[in-house]
């Protein structure tokens, strides 16, 4: 959503923006609203539907040309990573399962990937922090008997580790940890600039969660490469389990961010006008380095 959000505020009073809100408060999220629809969204649809010409039709225009890039996006043989690991999870959760999804790197990464019908997802967004991810996850597995997978990240999960000591949790449960030794978002989102920012933003660590997971008498599978990953991919995808099952994944979030980036690559649209300002751009960072290269950036943005 952030990165509509900054699109669309970018091209602010460029388009038409309509809001439907039954009271009629204003929330003008990008600074474009034109009109407002006092009425539900039920309501607002079907005077839509019932106000089209006798024989019109929708030429799907928008949707085929959607369907089309979708379909056009390729998909390499990844290196063992978290994008890696969440794809061989997401796409054999079964059919009827519960998928909660913690917060950017996991929705981001899972939306990528095709699940199985009949998969209901959840995520965690609404704070748009680290906030209780993995309680509100245990909350809701245990008011179902349906097999229920988390995906989270390592801080994340240390931030909400005290959820995991509930003696009630359920043998329904699957916690993907998807560990890379701190916060990838920052290398993603290139905040990182130097050593200092994995000390101060990025927190990196070398924490596991091993000894906590056992103690609080979850089933622990340790993963470090693709092999240990297939080895224990089976007794974590089980539908009948003795008690919940955590796997825990280590990768290192550099790699993770740098091989997301070489993924959009491939299916990027390829222009000179864009390929050229990428080119500019990836000369202006390996020239005067990436920190200098973002306060330029925000003098042109004031």
């Amino acid at each position: 959503m952030s990165g509509v959000k900054d699109m669309l505020r970018k091209y602010a009073g460029q388009y038409e923006h309509w809001l439907i809100q039954e009271d009629g408060s204003v929330v003008d999220l990008f600074k474009s609203i034109t009109t407002i629809f006092e009425c539900k969204p039920e309501y607002f649809f079907e005077r839509c539907v019932n106000s089209v010409a006798t024989g019109q039709k929708n030429d799907r225009i928008y949707h085929n040309a959607i369907k089309e890039y979708a379909e056009s996006v390729i998909y390499p043989d990844f290196e063992y990573s978290n994008i890696w690991a969440i794809k061989n999870v997401v796409e054999k959760i079964p059919s009827g399962s519960i998928l909660h999804l913690s917060i950017n790197d996991a929705i981001r990464i899972t939306n990528f990937f095709k699940l199985q019908d009949g998969v209901k997802v959840y995520a965690n967004i609404g704070t748009h922090g680290i906030d209780g991810c993995m309680s509100s996850f245990l909350g809701q597995a245990a008011a179902t008997d349906k097999l229920c997978y988390l995906v989270i990240g390592d801080l994340a999960f240390f931030y909400d580790m005290n959820a995991l000591g509930i003696n009630t949790i359920g043998s329904n449960v699957r916690i993907l940890l998807l560990n890379n030794r701190g916060g990838e978002e920052f290398y993603y989102n290139q905040v990182w600039k130097n050593e200092a920012s994995d000390l101060h933003t990025t927190a990196r660590h070398n924490t596991d969660a091993a000894s906590w997971v056992v103690t609080a008498g979850l089933r622990y599978l340790p993963v470090t490469d693709k092999t240990s990953f297939e080895e224990v991919l089976p007794e974590f995808m089980a539908p009948e389990s003795s008690r919940p099952i955590l796997m825990e994944v280590f990768t290192e979030m550099k790699h993770d961010s740098d091989l997301i980036y070489r993924f959009y690559d491939l299916s990027r649209p390829r222009d000179v006008k864009s390929e050229t300002i990428r080119k500019s751009k990836e000369l202006i960072k390996a020239t005067i380095g990436q920190e200098k290269a973002q306060k330029i950036v925000g003098m042109f943005k004031k």
